[in-house]
């Protein structure tokens, strides 16, 4: 005989693709999913709240993050999925959207329900919101409840760059009896490296890398005598405007020679996302949880790269690095990363993030990985066989 949960007045269990049934009210908790921008809103404050019980430190889960990407980007619907306890307070937040994806030929058809943040995907890591005295898998299984009954409104759940796999395996294992196909799978991970206290202890950890960079060094002093090389961080409101429209036309150039489109050029708001972001997370006015840094690699009053950074996990995660061509022969990204290391070091911090994707030059730093996970499942039969065909045709074109 198949276990099921009574929830909100449905029963989960079945057989695959068949919609719960009636069943008892589960009396722990309640759900509802929020479909307007201007109900979103009204839970900033419960938002915030509920963002510093529950510990967590990404920016991403912040409202002010996810109330800036959905300014810039949004497009289709919200499906925020909050959950309450008897009191009325808010012990659960799942930041969902449904949209159509850009991409693919025909999945462009398809309603995607997907984190906040998602197309163009700016965050290094997601997951679900929940409080930590409240009963995690009923939490999940109420918020699960919420996604069966709105299914007319999505076609493919796809929930990417978890780092929390548990919240997805027990996702999966309520959602599974009444979708069809899906699976979790690992995502590219999030490399980082432990930082020592001191920065003598970081020389000789990294000793090589620190010979690296007297070398690029040694170079910029023979080559430009008496010009002196500083990390420069942005704070006055104009210079930050005026210097990330330059980064992101040198950040349009640079990927176009290669024949990529930079997300600054397919995205028009980008600049404004992150004008948003450094204006509402300062670096020097660091609240304790998440910061924004907008910082340049300079001689003297020449930029040679710049980088838009977060401030969390007691660390810093590099999210936008930037070079200018004329300064490639000494490194720029290499001696940015070096100088912004040491800074992390001053200010008692005790990790480095360099973001999600396994590039082989993050190797010079990172010796570790934060591991993520995709959650993939098919409202419909129709909706896998046009997914399917979509990754078909990209391994054909060579673009898988």
């Amino acid at each position: 005989m198949m276990a099921t949960c009574e929830t909100q007045g449905m029963t989960f269990g079945g057989p695959a693709g068949s919609p719960p049934s009636s069943g008892a009210v589960c009396d722990l908790y309640t759900a509802s999913v929020v479909e307007s921008f201007e109900a979103f809103n009204a839970l900033q404050s419960e938002w915030e709240s509920l963002f510093d019980a529950a510990g967590e430190v990404s920016i991403n889960l912040d409202f002010g993050w996810l109330n800036a990407w959905l300014r810039n980007f949004a497009s289709g619907r919200l499906s925020v999925i909050t959950v309450r306890n008897k009191a009325g307070q808010l012990v659960g937040a799942a930041p969902f959207k449904i949209s159509r994806p850009r991409s693919g030929l025909g999945r462009r058809a398809l309603r995607h329900l997907q984190f906040i943040g998602t197309e163009p995907c700016l965050y290094d890591e997601m997951k679900i919101l929940i409080h930590p005295e409240a009963d995690r898998e009923s939490v999940l299984r109420e918020m699960a409840h919420q996604m069966l009954r709105h299914r007319g409104k999505w076609d493919v759940i796809d929930l990417r760059h978890c780092s929390d796999a548990t919240q997805l395996q027990t996702l999966m294992a309520l959602l599974k009896p009444a979708a069809v196909g899906g699976n979790i799978r690992k995502s590219v991970a999030s490399p980082f490296c432990r930082l020592p206290d001191r920065l003598e202890d970081y020389a000789k950890k990294q000793a090589k890398n620190r010979r690296k960079l007297r070398h690029y060094e040694n170079r910029l002093k023979r080559d430009f005598p008496g010009a002196t090389l500083t990390l420069r961080q942005f704070e006055d409101s104009r210079e930050i405007a005026a210097h990330l429209d330059r980064m992101a036309a040198r950040h349009i150039e640079y990927w176009a020679e290669r024949g990529v489109a930079s997300n600054f050029a397919r995205y028009p708001r980008m600049t404004a996302f992150y004008r948003e972001l450094l204006d509402a997370y300062p670096a020097s006015g660091k609240n304790g949880r998440v910061c924004v840094h907008f910082s340049a690699l300079m001689l003297d009053d020449e930029v040679m790269s710049y980088d838009i950074g977060l401030g969390q996990r007691n660390g810093y995660l590099s999210q936008m690095p930037c070079y200018m061509e004329k300064f490639n022969r000494y490194s720029p990204g290499f001696t940015l990363f070096e100088k912004i290391i040491d800074q992390i070091i001053l200010r008692g911090e005790t990790h480095f993030y360099l973001g999600r994707g396994e590039e082989d030059y993050k190797n010079q730093w990172c010796d570790e990985a934060m591991a993520l996970h995709n959650l993939l499942l098919f409202g419909s039969r129709f909706a896998s066989v046009v997914w399917r065909g979509d990754e078909t045709l990209k391994k054909l074109l060579g673009r898988s």
